[in-house]
C-alpha cells in the first residue's frame, strides 16, 4: 500500500522541495515479536537532497495506524535530518517505550517539486515562501513570533504596521527601547500586543491572587524564586551564543521575574545583582536582590550549568506559598504560620499551557476580558534592562 507522501524542505537558496513515497511491506505481521522492524530504502535519493542537520522533512496528517509511527521513528534513525510529524496518532510517538511494528520499506522514490507543487501536492494555502506574505495576506488576524529574542522587534514592526494583532514569545523584546517602539506601533494600528509567558496565563496565577487580595495571608513579606538549566557548555548553542542574545536572564529569568512582578504590589525600584559571565560574555549564572516602595522583596537565583528546582515561595504575614515547575504551575501549597495546616490549591493543567495563552489573546482581540499583562512585561523589560546595563551586557543590536 502506499503509505504517506512526505514533504521535505531543504533550506536552501533556491527553495527546492522534495515529496517521498514511502511503501511498506507486511512481513513483520507474521511476527508481531520483533521489536525493532528493519529499514531497507530502495531506489536512489534525489540527487538534490542533501541529509543534514538544516534538513526538515514534515510528514503531514497521517491518518493510519499507531504501527505507522513505530515504523517513522525507526526510519529516522537512518538520517541526521529532522522530522516533524503530524496526525491523529501523533501522541503515541511521544511515549518512549512505545513501540509497534509495522513492516519494512520496499520501495522509496524521491522528486523535486517548486514551491507552488509543493503546496499543491499538501494542500495547503497557509504556507508561505516569505515572510512577508503573512503580514500581507488579509486572512491573517493574530502572528505568534517565536524566533530567537534578538529577532522580535523586526518581525514586531512588520506584523504590527500591517495592522496584526502579535502574540510574541518571552523575552518579548531585546530592552526597553524596543518594546516602547512595539507598544507604541500596537496603538498607533490599533491591534493587541501580548508577550507569551504563562505565568500571565497559566489559571493557577489568578487562582492565588483571588486568595491574596482576600487578605487571608496579610501583607507580602518575601519571595524566592529559584531557576536553574544544566545546558551543555557549548558556546555555539543558543543559550550562551552572544549572537543570538543567548544568556540566563532573557531565557529564564525572565520566568521568575514575571513572577516577581505578578505578586509584588507594584513594581521594584530598587535592586542589586552580582553575575558571573560565561567566556562569550552573556550572563550564565545571576543572584539578584530587588525591593519595591511597600517595602516587599524578593530574591532570585539564575543559572545554565547549575541544576536547580523550578520553585518558587511568596512568604506573607500569615501564611506562605510554595510553587515547583511554576512556569507552567497547575500545583500551589499554602502553609499557614499560625498552626502549620496546609492547603493545595490546584487549577489548570501544566500541558495546555500555550492553549491559555492563545485563549486569552483571543479574547484580548475580541474586546471580552483583556489579561495580556502588557504593563507586568514592560516592568520585567524595565528590570532585565537595567541588570544588563549594571552587568555592562550588550548585545550586537545594541552596539
Amino acid at each position: 500500500m502506499q503509505l504517506i507522501s512526505i514533504s521535505i524542505w531543504h533550506r536552501r537558496q533556491d527553495k527546492n522541495f522534495w515529496l517521498v513515497w514511502t511503501r511498506l511491506g507486511s512481513g513483520n505481521r507474521e511476527n508481531p515479536g520483533r521489536k525493532r522492524p528493519s529499514i531497507r530504502p530502495c531506489g536512489s535519493l534525489n540527487s538534490r537532497f542533501t541529509d543534514e542537520e538544516t534538513t526538515l522533512v514534515v510528514i503531514d496528517e497521517i491518518q493510519e495506524s499507531a504501527r505507522v509511527y513505530s515504523l517513522i521513528r525507526q526510519f529516522a534513525r537512518e538520517f541526521q535530518c529532522h522530522f516533524v510529524v503530524t496526525g491523529s496518532y501523533l501522541g503515541k510517538t511521544v511515549e518512549k517505550e512505545y513501540f509497534l511494528p509495522a513492516g519494512d520499506t520496499v520501495e522509496l522514490r524521491m522528486d523535486t517539486l517548486s514551491f507552488a507543487e509543493f503546496l499543491g501536492a499538501l494542500g495547503k494555502r497557509e504556507l508561505y515562501e516569505e515572510i512577508d506574505q503573512v503580514f500581507e495576506d488579509p486572512e491573517v488576524d493574530i502572528i505568534y513570533i517565536s524566533t530567537p529574542h534578538n529577532t522580535h522587534i523586526n518581525y514586531l514592526r512588520k506584523a504590527l504596521a500591517a495592522g496584526k494583532h502579535v502574540l510574541c514569545e518571552k523575552s518579548i523584546t531585546l530592552n526597553s527601547e524596543e518594546l516602547a517602539e512595539a507598544i507604541q506601533l500596537a496603538e498607533e494600528n490599533h491591534v493587541k500586543l501580548a508577550e507569551a509567558m504563562t505565568i500571565f496565563h497559566m489559571p493557577i496565577y489568578r487562582k492565588l491572587s483571588e486568595i491574596v487580595e482576600s487578605g487571608k495571608l496579610g501583607p507580602l513579606k518575601v519571595i524566592q524564586m529559584n531557576f536553574g538549566s544544566y545546558k551543555e557548555y557549548d558556546m555555539t548553542n543558543r543559550f550562551f551564543n552572544r549572537n543570538l542574545a543567548g544568556g540566563a536572564l532573557l531565557d529564564i529569568g525572565v520566568y521568575a521575574l514575571s513572577f516577581v512582578r505578578w505578586f509584588m504590589t507594584s513594581q521594584p525600584t530598587e535592586m542589586v545583582s552580582q553575575v558571573k559571565l560565561a567566556p562569550t560574555g552573556v550572563d550564565e549564572q545571576a543572584g539578584i536582590l530587588l525591593t519595591n516602595a511597600e517595602g516587599e522583596m524578593a530574591t532570585v537565583t539564575l543559572s545554565l550549568h547549575a541544576k536547580q528546582p523550578k520553585r518558587g515561595t511568596i512568604a506573607y504575614d500569615k501564611g506562605y506559598i510554595e510553587l515547583y515547575e511554576y512556569p507552567r504551575g497547575q500545583k500551589a501549597v499554602i502553609t499557614y504560620t499560625e498552626d502549620g495546616s496546609q492547603e493545595v490549591i490546584e487549577a489548570g493543567e501544566t500541558a495546555k499551557a500555550l492553549q491559555y495563552e492563545v485563549l486569552d489573546m483571543e479574547a484580548a482581540v475580541a474586546g471580552e476580558d483583556d489579561h495580556t499583562y502588557l504593563n507586568y512585561s514592560r516592568d520585567v523589560m524595565d528590570l532585565m534592562t537595567q541588570l544588563r546595563k549594571d552587568w555592562g551586557l550588550v548585545y550586537p543590536e545594541e552596539e
